[in-house]
């Protein structure tokens, strides 16, 4: 993993052929991308397979490239696609039994988008194939290496804004998992330095302006059942995500979390009438999706509770650990 660039790759060797494989999230398109490339012509083949832990889902063709991943989550609301499509240089392509086939092609990439019905915290309206279809959209007359290199630009917008040098950087040649088992006895400040900039990388691709803010588990939660829901731990956890944005000269990635205190303070406020006959809003131990503000769980951790006064942050310590501004009745004072 190249943090400088947000590109994912490996490599190696088979039957005498050297492949390679890219990966990355592009924000500009949109899209999960992965390059599979060889040294010999005609040496890729594989099938490529949609599916979903959800027991309602469903696999249509789109055509002789593209296979559509429907979704419908069990006693809920929200429902989703995610498209598959796959360009190569040379071979075959084809769809068989809701797959895609790949035969003897020279390079191949996969280009995976996805959307959900969620336009809001109050509305599930959205056209959950819009996203899909535009992100494919964008990807039309492009080459590989052109939608790579508008990754890593925008991409670096972000993370090339901060710098640190820490002791020897020929160390980093030494593999992650070996410097990280030596760290207590190698004598690898510069370790300390890459740890800074993945955190910054982690924040960078989990809460881009225009997104949602960064949850326990992040976009890369791979359940249906997560750790605490893969929720908004507001008595600290979610503050603990924003701990590097100022600091580390991350500001704007902290705009997804202020539209959330936005949308709290609105749900907060009826909660605070409810539970409290008190003015200002509320909000206790976590929120999710849907800014739920009440209490939650057992009353030892649940009732955690903000101040229910006029004015009211999103809890207690995010005042002091974000110096933010607060909010009074959704509005911004100094």
């Amino acid at each position: 993993m190249d943090i400088s660039n947000a590109v994912a790759a490996t490599s190696y060797s088979l039957n005498g052929v050297n492949y390679k494989r890219e990966y990355f999230v592009s924000a500009p398109n949109q899209s999960v991308i992965v390059n599979l490339t060889a040294n010999k012509k005609a040496s890729i083949s594989f099938e490529a397979v949609l599916s979903s832990p959800h027991k309602g889902y469903s696999i249509t063709k789109q055509s002789n490239n593209t296979v559509i991943l429907s979704v419908q989550v069990r006693n809920g609301v929200l429902h989703g696609k995610s498209y598959l499509q796959v360009k190569t240089k040379g071979g075959t392509v084809s769809v068989n039994n809701d797959q895609l086939t790949i035969n003897n092609a020279d390079e191949a990439t996969l280009y995976l988008t996805a959307g959900t019905n969620y336009k809001n915290y109050k509305e599930v309206s959205a056209d959950a194939s819009l996203p899909c279809i535009n992100s494919l959209n964008s990807l039309q007359g492009k080459t590989y290496t052109q939608i790579k290199t508008a990754h890593i630009k925008e991409y670096q917008k972000h993370f090339n804004t901060f710098s640190i040098t820490l002791g020897d950087a020929r160390k980093a040649n030494i593999p992650t998992e070996e410097r990280l088992r030596n760290f207590t006895t190698g004598n690898d400040p510069s370790f300390a330095a890459l740890y800074t900039q993945y955190g910054r990388y982690l924040l960078i691709s989990s809460s881009r302006p225009g997104t949602l803010p960064a949850n326990l588990q992040g976009i890369w939660n791979d359940l249906t059942n997560p750790p605490w829901g893969s929720k908004y731990t507001t008595n600290i956890n979610a503050e603990m995500n924003y701990w590097p944005a100022e600091l580390l000269n991350m500001s704007n990635m902290h705009e997804p979390l202020f539209k959330m205190i936005e949308e709290l303070a609105a749900t907060g406020k009826q909660t605070s009438q409810d539970h409290y006959n008190a003015p200002g809003w509320v909000l206790h131990h976590n929120t999710d999706l849907w800014r739920g503000t009440a209490p939650i769980n057992a009353a030892n951790h649940g009732i955690w509770v903000t101040e229910v006064h006029g004015c009211a942050s999103i809890c207690g310590s995010i005042i002091c650990l974000l110096r933010i501004k607060i909010f009074c009745k959704t509005k911004l004072i100094p």
